[in-house]
């Protein structure tokens, strides 16, 4: 029921405040110059309510884009992998800025793609993408991205919470990603990375000295891990009489345990660290900042041993290409490699499929008899 009430503004002038109170409903109020105008407003809005009573609304038309993040990033984001789920939240984010506010019915394909549009002109804004925005904004592969978390809100919220029928998003093309790195080290630069690594283990000066960059750089190179996974690592995932370290699902991009080898000089540059502490604790790469937590970045040190190397263009990622490019050298198949890199399908490791080229043609040869 509408509540009509005429008051008089600081100014002197007369208003009319219209107040209308209806069960069910939050108490609803607007203020008018004149009192036809508020009892006009009062009449459809009582009648607009009275609809939505007997014919509720679809959940599309009722919830934001921003009400499907706030409730994923509750109930999906948190079960994913903690380097995901900071990736991923970041991404959310820029899409509830940029179209939170939008009712997911009335969402369109269009939004999306200016949306996208402007990410890859502007970047993100964070501190990333304002040094991406002098540069012209993100990659093609960056804004692939973005459209990929997009489309897991809307799969979810079609699926599981029926709010929606079909995703605006899938009406897009997936923006074309830029070929992946191809940066291996050679054996020469591999060895002068590990020499320079180890410098900055002993070195006095300790604004430069970093006493986990060398095993945590070796560790790279003979698992293929990924960063994050290597300086995650805890001491009872490393089995020292079976030569190997096992990856926990929760601690992995892709939610999937796995083991690795670990090689006799890993396991040696190990056992010296273990016998080094006075006290042994649970994080093998504890943060001196927070013994609680893995230490979050080397990138000190990895530039300054990149640079004392003598190499250039090299990423630590790079050392999982490496790992990845020798073992297929080497004979190991694709699939076995995905596996132990973690990846789900072949499409990730097929980037090394020409370097496997002759030995599939002598395993052809022999498998003729030839």
């Amino acid at each position: 029921m509408a509540c009509i009430r005429r008051i008089t503004t600081p100014s002197g002038l007369p208003r009319w405040d219209c107040i209308i109170v209806k069960r069910g409903h939050k108490a609803i109020t607007k203020r008018f110059t004149s009192k036809v105008l508020a009892e006009r407003w009062a009449r459809a809005k009582e009648l607009e309510l009275e609809e939505a009573r007997v014919m509720p609304k679809p959940e599309g038309e009722r919830r934001t884009l921003g009400d499907a993040i706030k409730r994923y990033e509750k109930t999906v984001l948190k079960q994913k992998a903690a380097s995901t789920q900071a990736t991923d939240a970041s991404r959310l984010a820029w899409w509830r800025a940029e179209l939170g506010a939008k009712l997911l019915a009335r969402l369109t394909a269009a939004d999306i793609k200016a949306a996208l549009d402007k990410l890859a002109a502007e970047g993100p804004g964070d501190a990333r993408g304002r040094r991406a925005a002098l540069a012209g904004g993100v990659s093609s592969t960056t804004s692939a991205h973005y459209l990929k978390t997009l489309r897991s809100v809307f799969n979810v919220a079609i699926r599981e919470w029926l709010w929606l029928k079909e995703s605006p998003a899938d009406k897009l093309a997936k923006p074309k990603p830029r070929p992946g790195r191809e940066r291996f080290l050679s054996e020469d630069e591999e060895a002068r990375l590990l020499a320079a690594c180890r410098e900055a283990t002993l070195r006095a000066d300790e604004k430069f000295r970093s006493p986990f960059l060398y095993p945590i750089v070796l560790l790279l190179l003979t698992t293929g891990a990924r960063f994050g996974e290597v300086a995650g690592l805890r001491w009872r995932q490393v089995d020292f009489a079976r030569r190997q370290i096992t990856l926990e699902a929760a601690g992995t991009k892709g939610r999937r345990g796995r083991a690795l080898p670990l090689s006799d000089a890993a396991a040696e540059e190990l056992r010296r660290l273990k016998g080094e502490r006075a006290t042994v604790t649970e994080l093998i790469f504890a943060s001196p900042a927070d013994p609680s937590k893995p230490v979050s970045s080397l990138k000190t040190s990895w530039a300054g041993a990149l640079k004392r190397a003598g190499i250039r263009g090299c990423t630590i990622h790079d050392l999982r290409h490496t790992y990845a490019s020798k073992l297929v050298m080497r004979g190991v198949s694709l699939s076995a490699l995905a596996e132990l890199l973690g990846h789900r399908s072949l499409e990730m490791v097929q980037r090394y499929a020409h370097l496997a080229s002759g030995h599939a043609l002598e395993e052809a040869r022999r498998a003729l008899g030839e």
